[in-house]
């Protein structure tokens, strides 16, 4: 393969963001400089760790936790009139959910859930208003996120403050601890730079199939990154700071996942082996690292998915990738999924790789399709989760989720 033409030619996507308009990025002069500017931040990076200039975790961690009988009191379902659809619905449709989330009961056993709001608020309304017009009689709001409020029954769990490196638990999950957690899974959000401003989605809910990890046992940890400095050399720098105070703190599976940005700066890093020893497997949602001008998408941008999937020579650990119609960031998509499938399984890769075109997945609640964001649709949750948990856990799962 030419590789030598391919990294004299290509645009850096360091400085992109999902986004953000060519006109207004940092060109890199070649792949040597490219790969000069990780090397730097990659020494600064184990440099801040050798000096402590973050507090590592120890191996016997003592960190806070949620304890059982906490996990317990909240997930155990004591509402009015229990029946087994609607414990069904208390551990899928709310619990297995991803924030703003909130549902209202009837004394009857009615329910109605609203989940994925950007305020909390608008998710109780919606909640209690809808349980009353579908049932006909007064409703009462069980919980919401975290937090039962049903009268008698009010419950709160938690907030704990548990931090390694740059990777942050934001009290949106159960936290089990290294001791206890079946792995962590590490969330990288998307960014989006245009013309200066900077979209923040640091806090902002991960889709749902990031829940279910939790609820199987998985603790989850937040990459969240100043978007308008999310370069790769800088999150590389993040990620040789803090995945090694994961493994310090005993966690023996370490998943990065993430969205766009996030997933590629996932896939990537395990370019650099300083971090990949620590990778146990990775799932790219939507992996984007540049804007939706046609000219580059098709071209450069294609370029560089390209040279990145040809230089992923990590065969032994699981990647997940899903792709998806519709997607105006990635809009051939289904010929990088097929470059992507072609070159990985080659190299005997433990690999799924997913191109979704299902409408039901890639069009949004108000019915346009949004093919970039596809994976926070609710077939998505349900069609892929199961399989992603197992993926991670051992790894001997390839081709499609069936």
């Amino acid at each position: 393969m030419q590789h030598s033409a391919r990294g004299q030619s290509r645009v850096s996507a360091s400085r992109r963001c999902a986004g953000e308009l060519p006109g207004n990025s940092v060109r890199s002069a070649s792949t040597k400089e490219w790969k000069r500017k990780i090397g730097l931040w990659l020494v600064v990076a184990w440099v801040a760790v050798v000096l402590g200039a973050t507090s590592p975790a120890g191996a016997d961690y003592a960190g806070p936790v949620h304890s059982d009988e906490q996990i317990k009191q909240l997930m155990d379902y004591r509402g009015p009139r229990t029946n087994p659809v609607l414990l069904r619905v208390w551990q899928t449709e709310f619990l297995g959910e991803r924030f703003n989330r909130a549902i209202a009961v009837s004394e009857g056993g009615g329910y109605r859930v609203n989940w994925g709001r950007g305020k909390l608020e608008d998710a109780t309304t919606d909640a209690l208003r809808n349980c009353r017009d579908r049932t006909g009689s007064d409703c009462s709001l069980y919980a919401a996120n975290m937090q039962l409020t049903y009268p008698g029954l009010e419950y709160k769990l938690p907030e704990l403050n548990v931090q390694f490196g740059d990777f942050s638990f934001n009290n949106q999950y159960f936290f089990y601890g290294p001791r206890r957690a079946k792995g962590v899974l590490v969330w990288s959000h998307g960014t989006l730079n245009i013309n200066g401003g900077c979209d923040d989605q640091r806090g902002a809910a991960a889709w749902a199939f990031v829940t279910r990890f939790n609820l199987a046992g998985w603790d989850v940890l937040r990459f969240d990154r100043d978007p308008c400095f999310d370069t790769t050399p800088r999150a590389f720098a993040q990620m040789g700071n803090s995945l090694p105070q994961l493994r310090d703190a005993g966690y023996q599976k370490i998943v990065l996942a993430g969205q766009s940005r996030g997933a590629w700066h996932s896939i990537q890093a395990l370019e650099i082996p300083e971090i990949s020893l620590y990778i146990s497997a990775v799932i790219a949602i939507s992996p984007a690292s540049h804007g939706t001008r046609a000219k580059y998408v098709m071209s450069q941008g294609s370029e560089d998915w390209k040279y990145m999937i040809d230089h992923l020579n990590v065969p032994q650990t699981p990647v997940a990738i899903f792709m998806f119609s519709h997607d105006d960031y990635i809009p051939d998509a289904a010929t990088r999924a097929d470059y992507a499938r072609t070159i990985l399984s080659q190299r005997g890769q433990k690999l799924i790789l997913v191109y979704e075109d299902d409408d039901e997945i890639v069009r949004n609640s108000e019915g346009y399709y949004g093919g970039h964001a596809a994976a926070r649709s609710p077939k998505f949750t349900r069609k892929y989760s199961d399989c992603l948990i197992r993926f991670a856990s051992d790894g001997n799962k390839t081709g499609p989720c069936n």
